[in-house]
């Protein structure tokens, strides 16, 4: 499982908005928190 820092999502929104809604799920580590961008439409 690839999992990006809070600093890269931001860097590249755009480009991992658009790997969620085109791929595949994106996780995002922050500080203490753990994040799950996905595309619902993907999973049904």
């Amino acid at each position: 499982m690839n999992v990006l820092s809070a600093t890269d999502v931001r860097k590249n929104w755009s480009l991992v908005i658009d790997n969620v809604v085109r791929e595949k799920p994106v996780y995002v580590k922050r500080t203490r928190d753990n994040v799950a961008l996905i595309n619902l439409i993907l999973i049904l």
